[in-house]
Parts: C-alpha cells; structure tokens; sequence
C-alpha cells in the first residue's frame, strides 16, 4: 500500500472503526448498486420499468466492477478494495467507463427513459475525469460518486436533500483512513457535484 495521503489527526480505534464503515458502505460499488434503480424509478413511467431496467445497469456499473477489484485482491494485482495505489487507477476506470457505456447500449435497446441514459452518460463523464486525473493525481472517487450521487437524488426529489450529509461523512472517513488529502477530496467532491447536478436538470 502507498504511504498515506491525507492528513487525519483522529486516530482513535473508536474513530477508526467508524470510518472503515462508512468508507465500506459507501463505497463507489456500492452506490452504483443503489443508485441507478432509484433514479430508474423515479424518473421513468411506470415506475416499476424503471427500478427493474435501473437493476440492469446495477448489474454492470456496481457488481461488476466490485467483483473484478475481489479477482484483483485474489490475484495479488490490487492491494486493497479500494485501489489506494494510484497506479493501479487509470486502467480499471476505463474499465468500468467502459461497463457504463455497455450498460447504455442494453438499456436503452431495452427501453430505458432518456433521463436515465443522460445518468448513465454523466457516470460515463465521471469514469473519464477520474481516469485521465488519476494519472497523475490520486483524486477521491469516494467523495466524487457519493456527492455525484445525492446532489442528483436531492435535484430529482427534495425530500432526498438531508442525504447530502454523506458528503461530510465520507469526506471524514477518507481523511481518517489517510486515504486522501483535503485537497484531493474537495476535487472529487466538486467535480460529483457539477455532474450530479447536470444530470438531474438536464
């Protein structure tokens, strides 16, 4: 594993403890597990169409890639779930902006609303900016994809806007496992929410 990146001074084991969940939970994979068959839902017509064409795209943006990082840690290639060796980061996001696009070409052959193939095309966006940064500079996709990810829930429904206290939290765990800088996180954290915002009004 690389040397620490960020700056965290709260080393308790209790502190420590919560971060690694947090930083478990919301984890990229995971999100893109949730994510897709909420906006499906909420923005096709019947709804149902939606959450059963957004668990499609769950199926290639989130499951597999999570599964590939599990071969990757089997293997030896990576050296940890979270793929905190830069290296290692270009690559495996072509990867899964790739999955994001074939996800696009089934749903949309399947009849997916053109609010969710725009998603779909902003996660796309999202895969590129952080691959070619990644190249040189070790970017936070944690904070990226969870702020991406509750500014567009809070822009689709405002009911949803008290899920932006994730952005904080994940920003917090990132700091206490020395996974980022704060420079690195308030990157991830605006180039999400700039995205995230562009997919829910467009």
């Amino acid at each position: 594993m690389s040397a620490p990146e960020g700056g965290a001074r709260v080393r308790s084991p209790r502190a420590r403890r919560v971060a690694d969940v947090v930083n478990d939970v919301l984890a990229p994979w995971n999100l893109a597990v949730v994510v897709p068959p909420l906006v499906g839902a909420m923005t096709t017509v019947p709804w149902s169409r939606g959450l059963a064409l957004g668990l499609v795209t769950s199926l290639f943006v989130g499951v597999v890639p999570g599964l590939l990082i599990r071969a990757g840690r089997r293997s030896g290639r990576y050296g940890d779930k979270f793929l905190h060796e830069r290296r290692h980061r270009p690559r495996f996001l072509a990867v899964v902006t790739a999955l994001v696009v074939l996800a696009g070409v089934v749903t949309r052959a399947l009849g997916a609303s053109g609010s969710s193939l725009v998603f779909l095309g902003v996660m796309a966006l999202m895969g590129v900016v952080a691959a070619v940064v990644s190249r040189w500079w070790k970017i936070s996709m944690h904070a990226m994809v969870v702020t991406g990810s509750v500014v567009l829930l809070a822009v689709l429904n405002s009911w949803l806007v008290p899920l932006l206290v994730l952005v904080p939290a994940v920003c917090w765990a990132r700091l206490v496992a020395s996974a980022h800088t704060p420079a690195q996180l308030a990157a991830g954290a605006a180039v999400g929410a700039v995205l995230g915002a562009a997919a829910g009004v467009t």
